[in-house]
């Protein structure tokens, strides 16, 4: 048969808000600055999004506490807190699943090992979606004093970064 080795792409879902962002020292938006024209994305009346929300370090971290928080607003610079992750990890590539809206709100940690308990302080308030909605974060980072310290990547900072896509969905 021709057509047995034929391969399709694989499809992918989700519109990115930050890729690989070093999360800064004090809160700020998170949109990559290769996409200025999502930020703040609009949203519709009766909307949900759903965000997924990975985090990933480079050089030798030996403390951290980082966080994500979903936002919305009505475009007027108030933001309300919607859902949120924090982590104090130093290792491994936490990843979160954040939710609002239509189908409720959600926070879990999705690569939890079986028998131990789920991640700290990730929740939520009960609330729909405004008119807008964006990403904040920031981390407090502590280092080994080691000449080690340095990324093993050249040009790569030393820190705590993080990746969000996110997908909004329409009322139905």
């Amino acid at each position: 048969m021709p057509y047995d080795t034929v391969a399709l792409p694989t499809r992918t879902a989700g519109v990115v808000y930050a890729s690989n962002y070093l999360l800064p020292a004090a809160e700020a938006d998170l949109s990559s600055i290769l996409y200025p024209e999502q930020t703040p994305p609009p949203t519709l009346y009766g909307c949900a999004v759903q965000a997924s929300v990975q985090f990933s370090f480079a050089g030798n971290v030996s403390s951290n506490s980082a966080y994500v928080v979903l936002q919305t607003g009505w475009g007027d610079g108030t933001w309300f807190d919607v859902a949120w992750c924090n982590i104090s990890v130093i290792t491994g590539t936490p990843l979160y699943y954040l939710a609002s809206g239509r189908y409720g709100p959600n926070v879990f940690l999705q690569n939890r090992a079986v028998g131990t308990a789920p991640g700290p302080a990730n929740s939520y308030n009960n609330t729909g979606i405004l008119g807008q909605i964006r990403f904040v974060g920031k981390a407090s980072v502590g280092f080994a004093t080691s000449s080690s310290s340095m990324s093993p990547i050249p040009g790569v900072v030393p820190g705590v970064y993080v990746t969000v896509k996110y997908k909004l969905d329409g009322r139905r």
